[in-house]
């Protein structure tokens, strides 16, 4: 079997070709929020949306692919080994009769790996809706406060660590490059970080938008803090050493905060790299309580996250951005040749039904496509 890489016709028979059954039910395919979070079930999930034709599913090009959705792990109902599971909505030209839901399970390594290796290379390609979800590490797995201001910096390294540069090299650029892809930030607008570490993103925010007008921070670490500090010293900048991370429910935080325009949450509790999963929530909260309409929170780390749809749907915000190609980080994949980046704003009226739906829970599913979030 050839390796495509493109989004056409060969890349969605090679993926029908693989298939070992057409078994896919819900119970396969929705993420197990505890599991995920606890990073007991290192399951990968993927969603993707296209427009009327950007994947063509036929030669002639009359049928497309609309939707897929996919999970990679451990089966659930029958406690089977490693699986993938998918299902792929096609549309066409002659509406309703092009216009169904293929379902899969994809069983064996080899089959697993070369069915997510042809579709990673078609989505690094996609530029419209797609979202990666993948769990954190287990909490022991977590890094201490002191490493981020020792190893993760390097004091005395002039360009920090390998990660360091990472950051500033290619994430850095990816958030920026959402702001501005959303218009987010109007003149004289307003921005809050969350685990701002040394100051560096907030002092290429300021250089590219010396008109924003207050940019406030917030850092657990004291050294880290300080050094934001003096970094980007100015009347405009407020600087918090205090814990995002507590879930002891005090709110003083973000009482203190005026609604932001952007809000930026790169490698923060949210992205499973500090904190853990009890902190994340009541975090996620406060802050979604803070956002206005117009309000874009953008959230990404490395790799994973403990961000997930149905913590996501509980909050009341909407997914405009999932992830970018992997050949906009210098290569860095969450899996299916993406990398997570969430652009986040309130949900202002109900989903509409899609195959993202296999995602949620039941509970969760019915709440979205009822509540609409008043402005």
């Amino acid at each position: 079997m050839a390796l495509f890489t493109q989004l056409d016709a060969d890349l969605v028979r090679n993926l029908v070709e693989l298939a070992s059954s057409p078994d896919c039910p819900d119970a396969e395919l929705v993420i197990d929020e505890t599991k995920y979070l606890d990073g007991s079930a290192q399951d990968r999930h993927v969603y993707a949306a296209f427009e009327q034709g950007a994947w063509p599913a036929s030669p002639d090009r009359q049928t497309w692919v609309r939707e897929i959705v996919c999970r990679v792990g451990q089966g659930r109902m029958h406690e089977s080994a490693r699986s993938l599971w998918a299902r792929i909505h096609f549309e066409g030209s002659n509406g309703a009769e092009d216009d169904y839901v293929l379902g899969m399970r994809v069983d064996g390594k080899d089959h697993i790996e070369w069915y997510e290796e042809q579709l990673s290379r078609g989505l690094a390609l996609h530029d419209g809706v797609c979202e990666v979800w993948v769990p954190p590490p287990p909490p022991e797995k977590l890094k201490k406060d002191a490493w981020w201001s020792k190893h993760y910096l390097k004091p005395g390294h002039e360009d920090g660590s390998v990660s360091y540069k990472t950051y500033r090299t290619y994430i850095d650029d990816v958030i920026l490059d959402a702001i501005q892809d959303f218009d987010a930030l109007p003149l004289n607008g307003r921005v809050l970080e969350l685990c701002a570490g040394d100051g560096a993103f907030m002092e290429r925010l300021l250089g590219r938008r010396p008109d924003v007008a207050s940019y406030v921070f917030v850092e657990r670490n004291a050294d880290l803090c300080r050094r934001a500090r003096d970094r980007c010293a100015s009347a405009i900048v407020e600087g918090l050493c205090v814990d995002a991370c507590d879930h002891t429910g005090d709110t003083a935080t973000w009482d203190m905060i005026a609604p932001p325009d952007v809000v930026v949450a790169s490698g923060s509790v949210l992205c499973g790299q500090v904190g853990s999963p009890a902190m994340a929530e009541p975090v996620l909260r406060a802050v979604a309580a803070l956002l206005k309409p117009t309000s874009l929170l953008v959230v990404t780390g490395f790799t994973q996250s403990y961000i997930n749809p149905a913590l996501l749907a509980r909050h009341g915000l909407e997914v405009r951005r999932g992830s970018v190609s992997t050949d906009a980080v210098g290569g860095l994949s969450s899996g299916f040749g993406r990398f997570h980046l969430l652009a986040l704003r309130r949900r202002a009226a109900p989903l509409k039904p899609s195959l993202r739906d296999a995602l949620l829970p039941p509970s969760i599913e019915e709440s979205v496509r009822k509540v609409t979030i008043s402005e």
